[in-house]
């Protein structure tokens, strides 16, 4: 009889598999709305976790809940669930409503996203559980374990299962969470769901505690044998909500006073120490789930919160909800469940009023609010739910359009739904983020009140008494007395704001002398006493020094004022006074050698500077009368035809150090004053500026606040487009720095128009967007291909190689100028000509220039023509200009020089290789002109020789070969300059976060996107497609989302970001091997030029889909030709994974 049963069930499961689409074991993917399975070709890809087998997508089964069962194709046989027959093996039955389920099963979802399956609903009997909470079938106890039975089915009396009884008082209670009993005298299964029975009324479906994944009918309250019953053994037991508080040792949560101990009921409860502690009184407030607790105080009391959802003023494992007993009440609750979805990375989950919003991460369309991404559970996979995604809450806040301030809970965005009435708060309303408009959040809103200041400050006006805006990049732009600070309302817009609070007077915290009548003491310059006092000694009284306070400097008042400090200063050893430094004046050093001057305006070479000082130094050890400091007492007005600056609060003159010194407000400069000298050690300087405001030669001179605006030709930046820094019609003072420095003669310089305002120039990108502005001007930058001096996302690009016209320094040889610099040719008759072929740079380089000056070191006779080095050392100006110091031998001489610049950027070698033709340079480099050092524009003299003219056609340099415009990385982003891919040479560095690779399309190497960032786009290794012209990612959505992705491609959800991509086909290793699996539980990808990324057995190899390879497990020794051979795996075969631990 049995073989006879056996050889049914033999030609059952042979017709179903002659008639099953799906291999053994896997299932395939039905539609939901259709009930069909899911076919499949290149045009329609499978969902992930499924194949494309035989034209259906097929994947791996998941689990049925507990306690249901799975069941197989040949579970529809009577009497087929045996122990007996346990051997014969079928495929699980997918389903997609419970009618196209066998009799006692039902469709259920399984632990698979988007896949529901044919689950018996074989229960035990009532007061009897599963042992172990697994289904196994018996036909006699001997076939049970310990301590359970035989018995048929609570669902199916034809069906027997192992069952264990619920007799004990602890395993029954056990069964509810904490707080809750059993329904009745036995427990009672429940689910959500509306295919299964619901709990009676006064009762609530809840998960178990100690059942993960079980639900069971629950009422309030603890079972009590009498009114007397006490858990505790000794003292009371804490009562929360009126029942008696259960508790455990890891999460002990009892009130003060009570602590978690083992009772005599073999179950944890809150117990106190003495008989009369303090009892938690009945709640005034409810949570609105009957699965819900409300926490309270140590009295007992409510815990209340601010925002539904939120998480920040409530207890551990306890969310802000509604109270259910009074509207508009917020208290803290908690949930039943034990297991609460926590999102990944620490990142912040969606509010709602169950502390979390679940979402199907199958779905292509967004379940989730903007700016949250649906994910899985980092201690939970089989559960979803909406997380703040990692851009949003680390990387690129959200940014409120029209500058507007975004409104933030906890230093977190508020984000918003434009569809709800009130969706934010008090004066602020849902608007779309700038960059992203599928994101709303709450944002200021608009106002057209005029900006103001931080408190304690006030605006500035100009001269018109209009707000002064400026840039914290440029805060010389505001009048003096002022600062550049950013408005409380709009943080991105900066004005000048004036301080209301009266500042200390004295520099250094120092006290300021106040006279007998309240007064503030002045004194006249640096060295002058301050007010006397007089004793009388035998009938006479003798004047006397205030001591303690010297004159001093002082900034806010711009004025000199008596400071010091109360108290007695120590002396030196020998008793002589100790030397003070005071804030705004300069020692001079009495000796012999007094005649040299010492002051800050005067810059000494390290070499002569050391020597001074070591000497000075020693001097003053051993001669003491030697160690005396003068001060100047000397102070004067502007020099004939200069104005000083005077306070707009005090109506003061403000004092500098020197003519370096930058500290005068914008459009005055540090002067020396009317009764300077320089044989004199005691000169003094103001700001002062001309009484008459310079002006431009011959054109239009550019306004800011109504002034001049004065600029440097050193720096970058100054003027706006259309204007240049152009020498005034106003020629400073003469300084005599030296007696070993020319004389120097500078003019003012300003901003002065070089066209007419009606033909000013449109300034756009090479590619047609719009520069970077600055003061509504176009942002100017010193390196071409870098982001030096360009804000974030910007790069500084040419707009055109226009070569300047020559500066001719004499009658037949003309000087060669670049973009910012000169490069001057000697200029003497006395110089050979011969080594103007020799650039004091090197051959690939040329001297800077700082103030149209070339910058050599202090050695005027060997020179040679070039100019002196100004102010400052030569070692400083180098370092400020970002150009290495070199010397020279040909010139005996240090110079700053610049490197000639490729086009591309990529440079071949450490140093530039000159050259003349394409023969000079090594392989994969051509001879191209250096972009920073252009030649003349002038045609070279017919009477000099080919090599000298070839000065007049720039340098030229050996540069990697420009790449083809259609050369793309392969699998992940290209950088693109001008619209054209940056071509590099392997082991050379490119832009962060490129690096260059030869994985390309014509295997040119390439400034190629970071490996581990080209595979955070596409989930499952795969690659998103990108626009062949921009390399964009191709984004996708709304009613057809896959209309924009072409054959090959799907939308899919991408991991970095909030929105969909077109992704590529899932990839899978050649010939049937086993792909590696990282830790994200993804394919582990891998490039070529860094294999090592791969565990040890695994290897680097291409993949099924192009331009991706994939870890895969390295190929017996039999197998390896094959391998080499055919490398794209079987449409019929499945992929294998191999899930391993991280190393780190």
């Amino acid at each position: 009889m049995d073989l006879l049963y056996l050889l049914i069930l033999l030609l059952f499961h042979t017709q179903s598999v002659l008639s099953r689409v799906c291999p053994v074991s896997l299932i395939p993917f039905i539609e939901e709305a259709t009930g069909r399975n899911r076919l499949c070709d290149r045009g329609i890809l499978c969902p992930t976790g499924y194949s494309c087998i035989n034209s259906h997508c097929c994947g791996y089964p998941g689990q049925c809940p507990s306690p249901y069962s799975l069941l197989h194709e040949i579970d529809g046989i009577p009497s087929l669930l045996s122990l007996s027959h346990k051997f014969i093996s079928g495929s699980p039955l997918a389903c997609s409503s419970s009618s196209s389920c066998p009799s006692s099963s039902l469709c259920v979802p399984s632990s698979i996203l988007s896949q529901s399956l044919c689950c018996s609903s074989l229960d035990c009997p009532p007061s009897h559980h599963l042992p172990g909470d697994r289904l196994q079938l018996c036909h006699s106890p001997s076939d049970c374990p310990s301590g359970s039975q035989c018995m048929p089915s609570h669902t199916s009396s034809r069906t027997r299962m192992c069952c264990q009884s619920l007799s004990r008082s602890s395993n029954k209670r056990n069964v509810c969470p904490t707080g809750w009993t059993p329904l009745g005298t036995s427990i009672r299964a429940c689910s959500l769901s509306d295919d299964l029975p619901q709990c009676p009324r006064g009762s609530s479906c809840l998960q178990s505690p100690s059942r993960i994944g079980e639900m069971y009918c629950c009422t309030p309250g603890l079972p009590r044998s009498s009114s007397s019953f006490n858990p505790c053994s000794t003292g009371e037991t804490e009562r929360l909500n009126g029942q008696y508080r259960e508790c455990s040792i890891e999460d002990p949560i009892c009130s003060i006073g009570f602590t978690c101990e083992r009772t005599s009921i073999s179950s944890f409860f809150c117990c106190s120490s003495s008989s009369s502690p303090l009892i938690s009184q009945q709640a005034s407030f409810s949570c609105p789930g009957v699965r819900e607790t409300a926490a309270l105080s140590t009295t007992g009391n409510n815990l209340f919160c601010s925002q539904v959802g939120s998480r920040d003023t409530c207890p551990q494992n306890a969310f802000c909800r509604g109270a259910s007993n009074s509207v508009g009440m917020l208290i803290c609750c908690y949930s039943s469940s034990q297991v609460t979805p926590i999102c990944p990375n620490n990142a912040i989950p969606q509010p709602s009023t169950n502390g979390f919003s679940e979402c199907d991460i199958s779905q292509p369309a967004s379940q989730c609010d903007p700016g949250y991404s649906c994910v899985r559970a980092a201690n939970d996979f089989n559960t979803q739910l909406c997380c703040l995604s990692t851009k949003s809450q680390v990387v690129d806040q959200p940014v409120c359009p029209n500058q507007a301030q975004l409104q933030q809970d906890n230093g977190r965005p508020v984000y918003c739904n434009p569809s709800e009435a009130v969706p934010c708060g008090t004066g602020y309303s849902c608007q779309s983020a700038v960059g992203s408009p599928s994101t709303f959040v709450c944002c200021s809103s608009s106002s057209s009140s005029t900006p103001t200041c931080p408190t304690s400050f006030t605006p500035s006006l100009d001269t018109l008494g209009s707000t002064i805006f400026c840039s914290p990049t440029e805060p010389v732009g505001c009048p003096g007395g002022s600062v550049c600070l950013p408005t409380p309302l709009l943080p991105s817009l900066f004005i000048c704001c004036r301080s209301t609070v009266s500042p200390r007077v004295c520099p250094n915290n120092q006290n300021a002398l106040v006279t007998s009548t309240g007064a503030l003491e002045s004194c006249t310059g640096p060295g002058s006493p301050c007010s006397r006092v007089s004793i009388s000694v035998s009938s006479q009284s003798i004047p006397l020094f205030q001591t303690g306070y010297t004159c001093q400097l002082s900034s806010v008042l711009a004025q000199w004022v008596c400071c010091g400090v109360d108290g007695t200063t120590a002396k030196c050893a020998d008793g002589s006074e100790t030397y003070t430094q005071v804030t705004g004046t300069l020692p001079s050093l009495l000796s012999p050698f007094h005649s040299f001057l010492f002051r800050r305006d005067i810059y000494v070479f390290p070499s002569l500077l050391s020597f001074l000082l070591s000497f000075w130094i020693h001097m003053c050890s051993i001669i003491s009368q030697w160690n005396e400091c003068l001060l100047s007492n000397t102070n004067g007005g502007c020099p004939i035809g200069w104005n000083p600056y005077t306070n707009e609060v005090t109506k003061v003159t403000r004092s500098c150090t020197g003519v370096s010194d930058e500290s005068c407000p914008s459009g005055y400069s540090c002067t020396p004053s009317s009764s300077s000298s320089l044989t004199s050690p005691s000169s003094s300087f103001l700001c002062c500026r001309l009484a008459d405001s310079p002006r431009c030669p011959s054109s239009s001179t550019y306004l800011l606040n109504s002034q001049p605006r004065l600029c440097s030709s050193s720096k970058l930046n100054q003027c706006p487009v259309g204007y240049q820094c152009t020498s005034s019609t106003v020629v400073s003072p003469s300084f005599f720095f030296s007696s070993f420095l020319s004389l120097f003669q500078p003019s003012i310089s300003i901003c002065c128009s070089t066209t007419p305002s009606s033909s000013l120039p449109t300034v756009t990108c090479p590619d047609g967007s719009s520069p970077s502005l600055l003061n509504s001007n176009p942002r100017y930058c010193p390196t071409p291909g870098s982001t030096d001096g360009c804000p974030l996302q910007f790069i500084c690009l040419s707009l055109n190689q226009m070569k300047v016209s020559p500066l001719l320094l004499s009658s037949f040889i003309p000087s060669i100028r670049s973009s910012r610099f000169l490069r001057s040719l000697p200029i003497t008759s006395s110089f050979p000509i011969s080594h103007s072929l020799h650039s004091p740079c090197g051959p690939a380089a040329e001297p800077l220039l700082h103030n149209n000056a070339t910058i050599v070191s202090m050695n005027p006779q060997s020179v040679h023509g070039y100019f002196l080095s100004p102010l400052l050392p030569l070692s400083l100006i180098c370092l400020f200009q970002s150009h290495p110091c070199r010397n020279s031998s040909s010139f005996s001489s240090s110079f700053c020089c610049q490197d000639g610049q490729c086009p591309s950027g990529v440079k071949v070698g450490d140093n530039p290789l000159l050259c003349t033709s394409n023969d000079h340079c090594p392989p994969n480099a051509i001879c191209s002109e250096a972009l920073n050092i252009i030649g003349t524009s002038l045609p070279p003299p017919p009477s000099l020789s080919l090599t000298l003219s070839s000065l007049f056609s720039g340098l030229r340099i050996c540069c990697s070969l420009p790449p083809s415009p259609s050369s793309r990385c392969l699998g992940r982003s290209t950088q693109l300059r001008s619209g054209q891919p940056v071509s590099c040479l392997i082991g050379s560095i490119c832009e962060y976060p490129f690096v260059c690779s030869s994985l390309t399309s014509d295997s040119s190497p390439l400034c190629c996107e970071n490996e581990r960032d080209s595979i955070s786009i596409c989930p499952d290794g795969r690659i998103p497609l990108r626009s062949p012209r921009s390399d964009e990612i191709v984004y996708c959505g709304g009613r057809d989302p896959n209309s924009l992705c072409r054959n090959g491609f799907e939308c899919l959800r991408s991991k970095a970001q909030s929105r969909s991509v077109c992704c590529s086909e899932q990839p899978s290793c050649p010939n049937g091997r086993t792909a590696l699996v990282g830790e994200n539980k993804e394919i582990k990808r891998c490039f070529l030029s860094s294999s090592s990324e791969c565990s040890t057995g695994f290897e680097c190899s291409d993949s099924s889909i192009p331009h991706i390879f994939l870890c895969c497990i390295s190929p017996p020794p039999s197998l390896s030709n094959s391998s080499q051979i055919s490398s794209d795996p079987s449409p019929s075969r499945t992929i294998d994974f191999i899930q391993i631990e991280a190393a780190n």
